[in-house]
């Protein structure tokens, strides 16, 4: 017999796919800003602003792929 999922765990199940897609679009945007800026700095340019924006982008991963834990702490709970 199937587990019967609840509203709760089934409200966790939609908000980790949701997680999910967050931390693979966030890996994606974290690549492709590393890929600018090794392009870039070939090229001999300023690459400040770049790097604050990579920074950001990191910072903002980490947030995702902690809120990812949380949802799977709580649906193991």
């Amino acid at each position: 017999m199937p587990k019967m999922i609840g509203r709760r765990e089934n409200t966790h199940v939609r908000h980790l796919a949701q997680a999910e897609r967050h931390v693979k679009a966030g890996a994606q945007i974290v690549a492709r800003q590393r890929d600018l800026i090794a392009k870039l700095e070939r090229r001999g340019c300023d690459l400040t602003e770049h790097r604050a924006w990579l920074a950001l982008f990191e910072n903002m991963q980490r947030s995702f792929v902690e809120h990812r834990a949380i949802i799977l702490r709580e649906l193991k709970m």
